[in-house]
């Protein structure tokens, strides 16, 4: 998620290793690039900056989109573990906590409006309407006032996060590729 001057990372899967530790679940890293703000003392460079209380970067397969004209950016979806705690690429089945196999119901919103080094990231809770999707895409379009973020494509039960899942009518009618309209960002929500 980025406007015009830094970007930040969000979400993604963990390697298992012994060469380096796992960053914290509030750990966010990102990448100034171009000072915004009050004069001051700015070097580009990366930074890590910490999530807000209650807030988790565990989360991977989730659609993402910046929006730099209105300093916005937005994490739609994805799939976390079922403990909200660290998510890895292979766990292995002894390790089958750390699958990334739960849908998660948020929109994670990064406003970058305010200074540079203030920005300020909120978690949504997703209305019944627009549930959360696994690889989906989210789009931007520039209508009203502040615009409209559209969810295209994505599955609501993927059959592929969990290995003893399979595919039934049920399952798949849920994740018929439609279109949701997610957010007006007029404070619909």
């Amino acid at each position: 998620m980025a406007n015009d001057g830094e970007w930040f990372t969000y979400g993604g899967l963990l390697a298992i290793t012994d060469a380096f530790s796992a960053q914290a679940a509030d750990a966010v890293a990102g990448y100034e690039a171009y000072s915004f703000g009050p004069p001051k003392q700015f070097e580009p460079g990366y930074v890590v900056k910490q999530l807000p209380t209650g807030m988790t970067r565990y989360v991977t397969d989730g659609a993402a989109v910046s929006v730099p004209s209105e300093n916005l950016g937005y994490y739609f979806g994805g799939l976390r573990s079922d403990s909200f705690g660290p998510i890895y690429q292979d766990p292995g089945i002894r390790n089958a906590s750390f699958n990334a196999d739960t849908l998660s119901q948020t929109m994670i919103e990064l406003d970058m409006t305010g200074l540079q080094g203030s920005e300020v990231w909120s978690n949504l809770t997703l209305p019944t309407e627009a549930p959360g999707r696994a690889s989906a895409e989210i789009v931007w379009v520039p209508v009203s006032e502040k615009g409209v973020l559209v969810a295209i494509g994505g599955v609501v039960d993927p059959a592929y996060a969990n290995v003893n899942d399979t595919n039934n009518q049920s399952t798949n009618a849920q994740s018929v590729s439609k279109t949701t309209l997610l957010k007006m960002l007029t404070d619909v929500l």
